[in-house]
């Protein structure tokens, strides 16, 4: 899991319109978006020599 806190303000509109026009994503004091960043796990088996399961 990824957690990005977005500051920028432009980026917030931008976030805001592809968000259905959420008005809150971008007049919330915070904003933070959260990934499923798969990559990681895999990276720390790769790192650890633990076999990799396709599926």
């Amino acid at each position: 899991m990824t957690i990005i806190r977005v500051t920028d303000p432009g980026k917030r509109v931008a976030l805001r319109d592809v968000a259905g026009g959420q008005a809150y994503v971008e007049t919330a004091p915070e904003f933070l978006v959260f990934c499923a960043d798969l990559s990681r796990p895999m990276r720390a088996a790769g790192s650890m020599a633990a076999p990799r399961q396709k599926g």
